[in-house]
């Protein structure tokens, strides 16, 4: 799918789907832009296409999906920002090579973005991107015993948890003589007796 802003020859902005691993055509019109053409893509990386969270690494050459035939000299990615609460660490080469690394509160089926820019050092040119990065669901293929869920991080079944807080404040009428808690799960009791 691609979605053009015909400004600037129409190339300058772009959303490409990737899917089954092959980058779509251009999207550069060529009778709008002839030779004179740089597309800097905003390629959406769909879930099933991409890794789960918790540090889970994936690659993604954006000269697969940009168009540089404007460019003379050298041609220089940089990375502007990212979304900190998806990623642990993301990086792009200079060459384009964008590698991005998910961090454990990452949700599945949840899209992130990685902004970046590309300059043309002798053309004087340049455009900016962004990456959309969908998490995989690491667990929708994974079928857990009764009282059991999925863990995207180690992608095996554990046993279900809770967590449970109770908090008592003393009675100004009288004192607590006990409390009382059956629970198999995580329990933090703040007992205030300050009234």
């Amino acid at each position: 799918m691609s979605n053009i802003n015909p400004s600037n020859c129409g190339c300058l902005s772009g959303t490409i789907q990737i899917g089954s691993g092959t980058p779509a055509q251009s999207p550069c019109p060529s009778t709008e832009c002839g030779e004179d053409c740089l597309v800097v893509a905003s390629p959406v990386v769909p879930p099933l296409e991409g890794v789960g969270p918790c540090g889970k690494t994936a690659t993604l050459d954006l000269t697969a999906f940009n168009t540089y035939t404007a460019c003379t000299g050298s041609i220089v990615h940089k990375l502007l920002e990212y979304d900190t609460t998806a990623f642990t660490s993301v990086s792009i080469s200079s060459t384009g090579e964008l590698v991005y690394v998910t961090s454990s509160v990452a949700q599945a089926n949840s899209y992130y973005d990685i902004a970046y820019k590309v300059v043309c050092t002798t053309s004087a040119i340049g455009g900016f991107g962004i990456v959309r990065v969908g998490i995989k669901d690491v667990c929708n293929v994974i079928v857990c015993s009764e009282g059991q869920n999925c863990d995207p991080c180690t992608e095996t079944c554990v046993n279900k948890t809770a967590n449970m807080s109770i908090q008592i404040t003393s009675d100004p009428n009288g004192p607590i003589d006990s409390v009382d808690v059956s629970a198999t799960a995580n329990l933090n009791i703040n007992i205030d007796s300050s009234n």
